[in-house]
């Protein structure tokens, strides 16, 4: 990249002194075509056309990225984390970590009660058994005493 500016200009009477596309696009770090076409589309402050090329002033600033920032409005707020207990009881089988090909083993070392019968229900379901998962499920899908703040459900 040059140091000295290639050409000399006036601009609302002060003296301006322009760099080439090739060195903006160098001090910038894009590519030529892309300073080519930010000084077309007026997005560059200053930028003049010499006959067929650009000159760029040498205190130009590069323009923001318009995507990044509109990407920065949409950008969804962040998930909030689950509260222990919120809910974790639905499906606990999902929700717990076991050793791959191990799921069966991990759902009989549970507990008798809720948790191991849900679990045994996902694991129905999820190894293509659906009729065994409705059957180990449903005297909790069909209770009406479901405690939403911490998943448990009292059974019929």
């Amino acid at each position: 990249m040059a140091n000295e500016p290639r050409a000399q200009g006036q601009q609302g009477g002060l003296a301006v002194e322009y760099m080439t596309v090739k060195d903006a696009a160098q001090r910038w770090n894009v590519t030529e075509r892309l300073v080519q076409r930010l000084c077309a589309e007026g997005r560059i402050e200053g930028a003049v056309k010499f006959g067929r090329s650009w000159g760029v002033p040498v205190n130009a600033r590069k323009p923001n990225d318009p995507r990044r920032a509109d990407s920065a409005l949409r950008a969804t707020p962040p998930r909030p984390r689950r509260v222990p207990g919120s809910l974790a009881g639905l499906m606990p089988l999902m929700n717990t970590p076991f050793a791959p090909g191990t799921c069966a083993e991990f759902v009989d070392s549970l507990a008798p009660g809720q948790r191991r019968d849900i679990a045994r229900a996902e694991f129905c379901y999820f190894s293509g058994r659906p009729q065994e998962a409705v059957a180990a499920a449903t005297r909790y899908l069909t209770s009406e005493n479901f405690d939403q703040t911490n998943g448990i459900v009292t059974p019929k």
